[in-house]
């Protein structure tokens, strides 16, 4: 049984699609010289991709801990120098 708050609330069904895809925006088709295919170089790595690159050093070196800094910042340099190039 659903408490009381949330058995009268509207469905999905009940609402009109947002935008139907013939009225979307489209994107320029992406090359070696597009803005879309090269947007990401020059901005700073996000935390979440910092996180994902130092757990791959945690990994790389068998799961030993103690390195937790020492990963972050070197996977944020990494990240840094990939983009870049």
């Amino acid at each position: 049984m659903l408490p009381a708050a949330l058995e009268n609330r509207p469905t999905l069904a009940a609402h009109p699609p947002i935008a139907s895809p013939d009225v979307l925006p489209t994107l320029p088709e992406a090359d070696d010289h597009s803005a879309v295919a090269h947007e990401h170089i020059g901005h700073d790595p996000t935390p979440d991709e910092i996180a994902t690159e130092a757990y791959h050093l945690y990994a790389a070196r068998g799961f030993q801990d103690g390195f937790d800094v020492e990963d972050w910042l070197a996977a944020e340099e990494m990240l840094k120098q990939r983009r870049r190039i």
